[in-house]
């Protein structure tokens, strides 16, 4: 994310959900991570849904099912906003089964940076289409910690299968955070003239989308970021749009609210959110 990326992190640190809420939903879980004990044993490839659970927050919501991969890092520390080395090669050794090439749920926008990982395990070069509010492309404030403000600048700079990248409903304020030197490769929209002539660049091309729910207007989700104005049936036909023209490989969402009450009502939305996703042909190609 990006504006004054330390003090709104330190203000939403203690908006965390705590263990004790809703017995119910955590019995759940558990019996949810019992099960995926077995599902670990598949084919990474047979596994559509991978849900990231860092901060617990999915433990109070029910999108995901049994035959889903869950994947705990809540005990990870170095990881909220920001990732240090060692949590690095933690979150590396975890996922190193995991494939790329699913629908990848990571948590509240303070790990949005998550997203890295899953790009550095594709194979192919592809496009990167990112739906948010925000630029993510900030120079590290701590060394060359990546964080949730920065991992799109670090994903341009080293990762050279990433070729171009759109990034769809940014605040107009926030463009010029986009070094010049990368503008050759970074593109900035809000239109879907803008969004149409991203994907006509290559056509039938291979394209990894990133959704970061603080792009939508707060009418149709609540997450722990300012948010932007795009509205839930906008996105609906982008990316069906998207679908048609381009070879989805991958997607990850964040930017779940840190609220408690929150969480029935995003609940609904990730349901409705997997229910779409479930419509394209890119699930039809990974649960093939």
């Amino acid at each position: 994310m990006d504006i004054d990326v330390l003090a709104r992190l330190s203000a939403g640190l203690g908006k965390g959900l705590g263990r004790r809420h809703q017995k119910s939903f955590s019995q759940g879980a558990s019996h949810f991570k019992e099960i995926n004990e077995k599902e670990n044993s598949l084919q990474s490839k047979a596994i559509f849904i991978i849900v990231l659970n860092l901060s617990g927050i999915y433990r109070h919501q029910q999108f995901y099912t049994q035959r889903d991969q869950w994947i705990d890092l809540e005990n990870v520390p170095g990881t909220t906003g920001y990732c240090d080395d060692q949590a690095a090669a933690i979150i590396r050794k975890r996922i190193k089964d995991c494939s790329a090439e699913a629908l990848h749920f990571i948590d509240n926008g303070n790990y949005h940076y998550l997203s890295y990982f899953w790009l550095e395990k594709l194979k192919e070069p592809v496009d990167l289409l990112v739906f948010d509010h925000h630029s993510d492309m900030l120079r590290p404030v701590f060394g060359e910690l990546m964080s949730c403000g920065s991992w799109l600048l670090r994903t341009v700079q080293e990762l050279p299968k990433v070729q171009r990248v759109m990034i769809f409903g940014i605040d107009p304020d926030y463009v010029s955070h986009v070094p010049k030197s990368l503008r050759d490769r970074v593109a900035t929209a809000d239109t879907d003239e803008g969004f149409h002539a991203f994907l006509r660049e290559h056509p039938g091309g291979s394209l990894y989308i990133s959704l970061d729910k603080d792009v939508f207007s707060t009418r149709d989700v609540r997450t722990n970021w300012d948010q932007g104005t795009l509205r839930y049936a906008h996105f609906e036909r982008l990316l069906k749009t998207a679908d048609n023209t381009r070879n989805i490989v991958g997607m990850d969402v964040c930017g779940e609210s840190t609220e408690y009450g929150e969480q029935w009502h995003a609940d609904g939305f990730n349901k409705k959110l997997v229910a779409l996703i479930r419509s394209t042909r890119f699930y039809q190609k990974i649960c093939a």
